[in-house]
């Protein structure tokens, strides 16, 4: 299939967290894999415009900061990407949406592990997934993880695609093969129970499964029916999940998959990112 995207760069959010470079330094093979620039953007709060007239802004310094350390970190890792670092006066949600329509991935780190966590990833995380015009990759790593270590520890993890009642199954299953490729491991093709007619999507599923593996013949795929939902399927997985593929019916979802520990708290895949895609 042909992807409208092609040639677009990735974008990653940028605001001074650790998690944020997380997020940039996840994201560099994403750029690298399409041949696209890596675009790293800051959002200085247009209030801050008023208040910069004839004097130094400290929120320009932050920004300038933010995205030295971000592009730093993404040097040292010697890989042969190109950065690009862009800083405008806007709500942080407002510039990562106006990005989203000319991306080819957004991608925004995820701080989530306490109650203030939550709330980021309400207000910025959860809201720029519901409403980009891209995929979005809502980047998950350990508190304790150095923004320095290259995302190696994550590459055993298979890659969950997620089946629910409606979306585009082609275009999930396109960008799960692709994350599998990418990362050298596979896929496990999750059925979320519903009410649906289970039998006419089990025979789509399958047809697409078949599709996508004959296309991508190195990933191996496994498929699974959730008990209940994704979000406890990944929680209770014997199998490392790396990534999430989701679509919007299970966006409601990500406070659990990427949000607080004590959101499930058996949950153990403290590694686990997830990509919304919106058609």
């Amino acid at each position: 299939m042909t992807n409208p995207r092609a040639g677009l760069p990735v974008v990653v959010g940028i605001d001074g967290s650790d998690a944020a470079i997380r997020a940039a330094l996840w994201a560099i093979d994403e750029a690298m894999v399409r041949s696209v620039p890596l675009r790293l953007v800051a959002a200085l709060s247009p209030a801050h415009l008023e208040r910069s007239h004839g004097t130094a802004d400290p929120s320009v310094a932050h920004a300038d900061t933010a995205l030295r350390a971000a592009a730093d970190a993404v040097a040292a890792t010697g890989k042969p990407v190109q950065i690009e670092t862009v800083q405008k006066h806007t709500a942080p949600t407002t510039l990562l949406l106006d990005e989203s329509r000319s991306a080819a991935l957004l991608c925004v780190g995820s701080v989530g592990i306490d109650r203030i966590a939550a709330r980021v990833l309400g207000s910025t995380a959860e809201a720029v997934a519901s409403r980009a015009q891209c995929p979005v990759a809502i980047v998950r790593s350990h508190s304790g993880t150095s923004v320095h270590t290259e995302r190696s520890s994550g590459r055993n993890g298979w890659v969950a695609l997620s089946f629910n009642t409606s979306g585009d199954h082609d275009e999930l299953a396109a960008v799960a093969f692709r994350e599998a490729a990418l990362r050298n491991t596979g896929v496990i093709a999750v059925l979320v129970p519903s009410s649906a007619q289970t039998t006419a999507r089990d025979s789509l599923v399958d047809r697409i499964i078949a599709d996508w593996s004959s296309r991508y013949p190195d990933v191996p795929v496994q498929s699974w029916m959730a008990a209940r939902s994704l979000d406890e399927f990944i929680a209770s997985s014997e199998v490392p999940i790396q990534l999430a593929v989701i679509g919007p019916p299970d966006a409601h979802h990500l406070q659990r998959l990427v949000g607080p520990a004590n959101g499930l708290s058996h949950f153990t895949q403290t590694e686990c990112s997830v990509i919304v895609v919106r058609h």
